[in-house]
C-alpha cells in the first residue's frame, strides 16, 4: 500500500514539473524543484529519524514543504488558465464569443452513498481470486 502510495507521489510531482517546463521564463520551476529536493530529503530524514524531537522537526518540515508545493501549484494553474485566456482571445475566427469561452468553477454533489461498516473477511475475499 505504501510503494503505491509513492509511485503517486511520484508521478504526481513528475506532473507539476511538466507542468512547470511548460511555462518556462519563470522561477517557479526552480522553485517548485526545490520544494520537490526539500520534500524527498525530509522523507529519507523521517525514516531515519530514532528520537522524537527529531522526528517532528523532520515532520513540520515536510508539512512546510507540502504546503509550499500547494501553493506553487496553485500558481501554476492561475498562471496556466491565464496562458490558456490569452491563446483564446488571439483566436480571430473566435473574437467575439470569448466572454461565452470563459472557465467554470463547478462544484458536484455525490449522494446516496453507502459504505458497509462491517463486513465479514469471507464474503469479502470470496470473489477475489
Amino acid at each position: 500500500m505504501q510503494d503505491k502510495l509513492h509511485i503517486l507521489e511520484d508521478l504526481n510531482m513528475l506532473y507539476i514539473r511538466q507542468i512547470a517546463l511548460s511555462l518556462e521564463g519563470t522561477d517557479l520551476q526552480k522553485k517548485i524543484d526545490h520544494e520537490i529536493r526539500m520534500r524527498e530529503g525530509a522523507c529519507k530524514l523521517l525514516a531515519a529519524c530514532t528520537q522524537r524531537p527529531q522526528a517532528l522537526e523532520v515532520t513540520k518540515s515536510l508539512l512546510v514543504c507540502n504546503n509550499r508545493i500547494l501553493a506553487y501549484m496553485a500558481e501554476l494553474q492561475r498562471m496556466k488558465e491565464a496562458q490558456v485566456m490569452q491563446h483564446m482571445a488571439r483566436r480571430p475566427s473566435e473574437a467575439g464569443s470569448t466572454d461565452s469561452r470563459l472557465p467554470c468553477r463547478g462544484r458536484i454533489c455525490v449522494s446516496d452513498l453507502r459504505i458497509p461498516l462491517m463486513w465479514k473477511d469471507t464474503e469479502y475475499f470470496k470473489n477475489k481470486g
